[in-house]
């Protein structure tokens, strides 16, 4: 797909186009091009840059010492200035409202006359000034909630050994020159990733190369299961039955399953993973069977079992939206992100156990199956839609547009139909309810181009109008035809 014109770029550019030198990476005033302005690199860019050995890190997650310096360049150039230096996000080109975008490239071209980017990248020469952009609207977002950088595998491993000699942490972080709250949140970290793939730290002492194994999640364990038995010939029945009389046959029966076919079902798992996921499933299965047997009669024994190794939280699609509508009012106002610090703990519980979601006695809501898919689905949309908008919406307006696409599948689905997963929310709906989102904030407001590529009906196709000053259009790939048709041409209906 080719890039809008000239005439389109120049227009829509908010800070001044990236002029590449000729030859080399540097310019003539002697900063690196890649550190001029805020804009996209190019393929031809990024060529350049690998000539020289300067690798570019897109995907990897600014260390501390990144941040660090990047608040250093900030300080010394407000200092010198006389800027604000709590206002970094908005010198850097972050707007809550649409009106102050429309101002910006008057701002924005003094700044860049002053060489505000080139001082702002000093010494990073591995980022470009888009990304550190991006990372200034977040460490100086007074309602971040940051996490110190992971510590590298060998480091982890090495403090894995000294909490089995029982050295304090104080101890372990002065030794491996580490700060305590690094310290923390990184043993805090590990020891989730083991609980998650049901390992201990004496598992790893002893076998660190286990860590590289890929673990079946519990949350999964329950679909694992039930597709193992679709595909073989085996039931729950069969398995009980087995399971109390001689595990070995039911071992033996399995002996030529295809553990392959399951490989698309349950990624980034080997055959050989699954196998093992099945064996250890099986293990924890038949103690809590028989356990369960001295009590219990062998149904209610097998479901209380299963129930046990394998949870599975069940919910309608009516206690989902009523979910994230409870979220929605019981998180702060003014907050971007999303997260348990900002959210009333206590109005939540209340607002679902009256509604008959959630046991107060038991409620955890870091632990909540359906609060983390939640969060892992808006977090998603986080990187590649959200970011799309030249200002961010706050945690509530993000649920409000989750709960919109909720209230529209109710159309298809059943309101008390059993749910086991959050209810697919294709690109198209999301983008849609994005777009009425918006409307009711601002009727004015138009969406930016690259949402077209998602859309299909014409209602919206015609919200991009060539008569608009829309300040949300950005200079990105885009279908040329799609943008020229609705751009210039009348829709037919």
């Amino acid at each position: 797909m080719d890039r809008p014109s000239g005439r389109w770029k120049s227009y829509y550019a908010v800070w001044p186009p990236l002029r590449m030198p000729e030859e080399g990476v540097f310019t003539e005033d002697g900063y690196l091009f890649h550190h001029e302005t805020p804009v996209p690199l190019s393929d031809h860019h990024k060529q350049r840059l690998l000539e020289y050995g300067i690798i570019l890190a897109f995907r990897e997650p600014f260390t501390p010492e990144e941040d660090q310096r990047i608040r250093e360049n900030w300080r010394a150039l407000a200092h010198d200035h006389g800027f604000i230096y709590e206002d970094a996000r908005y010198y850097a080109g972050f707007t809550q409202d649409l009106e102050p975008t429309k101002l910006q490239r008057v701002q924005n071209d003094v700044l860049f006359r002053l060489g505000m980017w080139p001082r702002l990248c000093r010494k990073l020469e591995h980022r470009c000034a888009i990304q550190i952009q991006r990372r200034i609207f977040t460490i100086f977002d007074p309602h971040y909630v940051g996490y110190p950088a992971p510590l590298p595998m060998d480091t982890m491993l090495r403090v894995n050994e000294l909490i089995l000699q029982h050295v304090p942490k104080y101890d372990i972080a002065s030794s491996l020159g580490i700060s305590m709250n690094r310290l923390n949140y990184a043993v805090t970290r590990y020891s989730t990733m083991l609980e998650k793939k049901n390992l201990n730290i004496e598992d790893v002492a002893r076998d660190p190369s286990i860590l590289a194994k890929n673990w079946l999640n519990r949350e999964r364990y329950r679909k694992f299961f039930d597709a193992v038995l679709r595909k073989s010939s085996l039931s729950h029945g069969k398995v009980a039955e087995l399971l109390q009389s001689s595990p070995e046959e039911l071992k033996n029966i399995l002996k030529d399953f295809d553990w392959t076919a399951l490989i698309p079902a349950f990624p980034p798992l080997t055959a050989k993973e699954l196998k093992r996921a099945w064996r250890i499933i099986i293990k924890e299965q038949r103690v809590s069977f028989l356990a369960y047997l001295e009590t219990l009669d062998e149904y209610h024994a097998w479901n209380a079992a299963l129930d046990e190794v394998m949870p599975r939280v069940q919910f309608s699609l009516r206690d989902l939206i009523c979910y994230v509508k409870s979220l929605r009012k019981c998180l702060d106002k003014e907050v971007t992100v999303i997260h348990s610090q900002y959210i009333d703990k206590i109005e939540l519980v209340r607002r679902l156990w009256a509604k008959g979601i959630v046991d107060v006695e038991n409620f955890d809501l870091n632990k909540c199956p359906i609060y983390k898919r939640i969060l892992l689905f808006l977090r998603a949309r986080n990187s590649s839609i959200f970011r799309q908008l030249s200002f961010p919406l706050t945690g509530r307006e993000k649920l409000r547009i989750l709960e919109a696409c909720y209230q529209r599948l109710r159309s298809s689905m059943d309101d008390n139909e059993p749910l086991f997963i959050l209810p697919k929310v294709n690109t198209q709906l999301f983008v849609e309810c994005i777009i009425d989102r918006m409307l009711c904030i601002d009727p004015s407001w138009q969406p930016p181009a690259v949402f077209q590529r998602w859309i299909r009906s014409w209602d919206y196709i015609a919200l991009f109008s060539k008569h608009s000053n829309n300040e949300e259009i950005r200079n990105v790939v885009v279908d040329s035809h799609r943008l020229r048709q609705s751009l210039f041409e009348d829709p037919v209906r």
